[in-house]
């Protein structure tokens, strides 16, 4: 987990007047399997990432689809596997420090 963050950290703008990115996510159709018996779950859903800046009006930056697994599922458990495939994308220049390519 602190490798995802601290990609998360190296990669995001945060502002200076209160220290965040000016994000709000939103996810969205979350499907969750969860097995008992092996004490494992899956989770799929979508998640839309809006931004509003000083100099850009509220806007969707990006939306994705997640397909999470995780070995444990309990409150404090994290995930093993993260899959997410960014499908749209728009206006990124606030939002992150560095370019991404997209194929």
């Amino acid at each position: 987990m602190r490798e995802v963050k601290q990609l998360y950290d190296e990669a995001t703008r945060k502002f200076a007047d209160d220290g965040t990115p000016h994000t709000k996510h939103v996810n969205d159709e979350l499907i969750i399997e969860v097995d008992e018996e092996a004490g494992t779950a899956t989770c799929r859903s979508y998640f839309s990432v809006f931004q509003q800046t000083p100099d850009l009006p509220l806007q969707p930056t990006c939306k994705d689809a997640i397909r999470t697994a995780s070995s444990v599922w309990t409150a404090a458990g994290g995930f093993k596997h993260r899959h997410m495939i960014t499908d749209l994308v728009g206006n990124l220049s606030q939002h992150l420090l560095r370019d991404i390519k997209l194929k």
